[in-house]
C-alpha cells in the first residue's frame, strides 16, 4: 500500500491499526482513490447506528422506573376520555360509509 499524496481538502488524516484480513478484503473490493470514502461512510454508519441504539436504550428504561410509570399514568388519566372521544367519532363516521366510500376513502379500491 503506497501513501497518498491527495490533497485532504479540509479533512484530517489519521493512522489506525487494522486487521490484515480485513485490509486485504478492503483492498479487493474497494478501488484506490475511492477507500477513504468508503471507511468514512462505513464509521459514520457505526457511529449512528450506536446513537441510535443508545437513544432506544434510554426510551427502553425510561418507563421502567417509579417515576415514569407515574407519569404515563397521570397522561392517560388526563388524555384517555379525549382519545376515546376521539375514536367514538372516528368510529360512527366509518360506520356510516358504505364499502365503496371506504375504498375511495383508503385507496384501496381502483
Amino acid at each position: 500500500m503506497t501513501p497518498t499524496k491527495a490533497p485532504l481538502k479540509g479533512k484530517q488524516k489519521r493512522t489506525y491499526v487494522l486487521s490484515a484480513q480485513t485490509l486485504q478484503r478492503l483492498e479487493a473490493q474497494v478501488p484506490p482513490g475511492k477507500r477513504g470514502e468508503w471507511i468514512n461512510a462505513a464509521i459514520e454508519k457505526g457511529l449512528e447506528e450506536a446513537r441510535l441504539a443508545q437513544i432506544r436504550a434510554s426510551i427502553e428504561a425510561f418507563g421502567r422506573d417509579e417515576e415514569s410509570q407515574a407519569l404515563y399514568a397521570q397522561i392517560d388519566r388526563e388524555c384517555s376520555r379525549a382519545s376515546d372521544e376521539v375514536w367514538s367519532a372516528i368510529d360512527d363516521d366509518w360506520s356510516k360509509m358504505s364499502a365503496e366510500e371506504m375504498d375511495k376513502e383508503f385507496h384501496n379500491g381502483p
